[in-house]
């Protein structure tokens, strides 16, 4: 239930940002979520919501998930960096 609430939240922001807004909603929604999801779903993630935004934005297919994925992959990388710099200062 919890996984299609977001997935679907997921492509109305896909939707919206391709025809109507030029604000990241997705970018912020796929960061959001590689917090709380395992890596391998959220990278999958990024890479599709990419896809579809670039066919919708009429742009170079695969420049906008290829953003997102190194993204997504810098933040994989610091996130066990976070977490423990968090429990530190607590």
């Amino acid at each position: 239930m919890k996984t299609a609430l977001i997935i679907g939240a997921l492509i109305i922001a896909v939707f919206v940002e391709g025809a109507v807004l030029f604000l990241p909603i997705t970018l912020l929604l796929l960061i959001m979520l590689s917090f709380f999801w395992q890596n391998q779903k959220a990278l999958v993630l990024a890479f599709t919501s990419g896809i579809i935004l670039d066919i919708l934005q009429v742009r170079t297919v695969g420049q906008t998930s290829t953003i997102f994925l190194l993204i997504l992959l810098t933040l994989l990388l610091y996130k066990k960096k976070i977490r423990w710099s968090y429990k530190i200062n607590q």
